[in-house]
């Protein structure tokens, strides 16, 4: 059993080794952040385990969605650096192309300002839409 004191270091850190354990689902890692959100502890991570995360959202746009929505109400705050925000970006991008949602992530790449666009960035906007361009093609 934990103390009640340990419990704001042991819900991020089992979130921590959700996301970056094989054998762990995506709504395995959504129920442990669930749980932070729960119980109002801010989960303070990198771009490189939100990029994980968002991999293992697959498909699943509801979970892409509610790992946005824990970002932009601060129960998941990923240090506001250049890198870190442009990072994350790039892998909503991908994200949500594919799940096919491209007005997502084109809306994602509107709002990135023209000083922090980079070839990483570009180039997973042009695979998202050359993906969707081959999809509506085969269809």
């Amino acid at each position: 059993h934990l103390h009640h004191q340990q419990l704001p270091i042991a819900y991020p850190l089992l979130a921590k080794c959700c996301i970056l354990s094989s054998d762990a689902s995506i709504d395995q890692c959504l129920a442990v952040l669930s749980w932070i959100q729960h119980k109002r502890i801010v989960f303070q991570t990198s771009a490189m385990f939100i990029t994980k995360l968002l991999s293992k959202c697959g498909a699943r746009i509801d979970a892409i969605d509610y790992v946005v929505q824990l970002m932009e109400s601060g129960v998941v705050d990923v240090p506001n650096a250049h890198n870190n925000r442009i990072v994350i970006q790039t892998a909503l991008i991908n994200a949500y192309a594919c799940c096919g949602h491209m007005e997502r992530a084109k809306h994602i790449f509107a709002s990135i300002a023209q000083s922090e666009l980079n070839v990483v960035c570009i180039g997973a906007t042009m695979n998202a839409l050359l993906a969707v361009f081959e999809r509506c093609r085969c269809a």
